[in-house]
């Protein structure tokens, strides 16, 4: 099991991209679990924002 905080590799991604592939593909996702992945991704994106927003403000007091 992974670390909550510990970030994906380029592996791991490859991983995820090819297994979203293959669902979409397929189509047997529900919308429930499509708007449950887009939720988590929009997460994991308001993270990467807000740290970036900290690293910008920490360099300006710098």
């Amino acid at each position: 099991m992974a670390d909550e905080n510990e970030m994906s590799t380029p592996a791991d991604n490859r991983d995820l991209r090819k297994i979203i592939h293959t669902a979409t593909g397929y189509g047997i996702l529900t919308k429930a679990e499509i708007v449950l992945i887009a939720k988590i991704v929009d997460h994991a994106i308001d993270r990467e924002i807000e740290k970036s927003e900290k690293e910008v403000k920490q360099y300006d007091r710098d």
